[in-house]
């Protein structure tokens, strides 16, 4: 999940790199509504899968691990299909 890491670092332009599992997306990371929508655009785009509505809640994604956590259930459900 580095890529994903990375992409979220990019989105941030946050100059700290110690983005771990625990990190906040909106505290730490200062993400916003519009920071959200393009890490999902970017997601979607990378990993070729494509995020339900239901999905995209800013408190369902605010951490890392539940942002790793979605990504690898969609990436799961694509490779199943």
């Amino acid at each position: 999940m580095d890529t994903l890491f990375k992409i979220v670092f990019e989105i941030s332009e946050e100059k700290n790199y110690q983005i771990t599992e625990e990190t906040d997306l909106i505290t730490d990371y200062g993400f916003d509504s519009l920071k959200f929508i393009l890490l999902i655009s970017e997601i979607e785009e990378k990993y070729e899968i494509e995020f339900d509505i239901d999905d995209i809640d800013i408190e369902k994604l605010r951490s890392m691990s539940l942002l790793t956590q979605l990504v690898n259930k969609k990436i799961g459900e694509k490779d199943n299909v």
